[in-house]
C-alpha cells in the first residue's frame, strides 16, 4: 500500500486559490455587467478566442478574475465603472494588480464604462481588433 505524499502548504494554498477563483468566476459571469455584455457580444461576433471573467494566480499567491483574457496575445482587457474605479485607493489597487499581472507576463488594458457607451461601436471593433490580434 503506496504512502499519499503530504501536500504542502503552497500546494494547498494554490488549489484553494484555484477552487476560489472557479467560484467567483461563475458569479461575476451570472453577474455580468451591461458594458461586459456589450463588449462579450461584440467579441462574439468578431469570432474572437478569449476567456470571459478567467481566474488567474499570480505569484502563487493572489487571485485575480480577469473580465476578458485574450491568450493567444496574452492581454486582459478590463471594464471599469467610474464609482467603484476613480477612488484614489481603487486606483491604487488597479495598479498593484496590473503590476503584478504584469510580471506574469499579462498586459492589461482598460476601457470605462463610459468609453464603451460613448464610443461608436466602429471604434470599440477597431478597439478590439488590437487586442485580438496584438503580436507581442
Amino acid at each position: 500500500m503506496a504512502l499519499k505524499k503530504k501536500k504542502s502548504k503552497q500546494q494547498i494554498t494554490l488549489e484553494l486559490l484555484e477552487r476560489a477563483g472557479v467560484f467567483y468566476s461563475k458569479k461575476l459571469i451570472h453577474n455580468a455587467t451591461k458594458w461586459e455584455l456589450k463588449i462579450k457580444s461584440m467579441l462574439d461576433t468578431l469570432g474572437a478566442e478569449y476567456i470571459f471573467q478567467h481566474p488567474i494566480i499570480c505569484n502563487k499567491k493572489k487571485l485575480y478574475i480577469l473580465d476578458f483574457y485574450f491568450p493567444k496575445t496574452n492581454i486582459a482587457l478590463e471594464i471599469d465603472g467610474a464609482q467603484y474605479h476613480t477612488t484614489p485607493e481603487q486606483k491604487k489597487k488597479d495598479n498593484l494588480r496590473t503590476r503584478r499581472l504584469k510580471k506574469e507576463g499579462i498586459i492589461v488594458r482598460r476601457l470605462t464604462n463610459r468609453q464603451v457607451n460613448y464610443y461608436t461601436e466602429k471604434s470599440l471593433n477597431q478597439i478590439l481588433q488590437i487586442f485580438i490580434n496584438a503580436r507581442i
